[in-house]
């Protein structure tokens, strides 16, 4: 993921838990809970000297399917 900061270029998808969110037995997603650490993280990864200039847009969940899609 750094190269890729580095680089620029890129859309990276980070889920606001930091991690997967989960889908229950009838296939719907579970967001997990917030976790302002993996936000945090994100920010020093894109704001270090050796990245390329970062921006950072809150999506909705949903933006997903349509990522996958295009």
């Amino acid at each position: 993921m750094q190269k890729k900061l580095q680089e620029g270029g890129f859309l990276i998808w980070i889920a606001p838990a930091g991690g997967r969110d989960r889908r229950k037995a009838d296939g719907t997603l579970i967001p997990d809970k917030f976790d302002p650490q993996a936000i945090e993280m994100m920010k020093k990864l894109g704001t270090k000297k050796s990245a390329a200039k970062t921006h950072f847009y809150p999506l909705a969940m949903v933006m997903l399917k349509k990522v996958k899609s295009a």
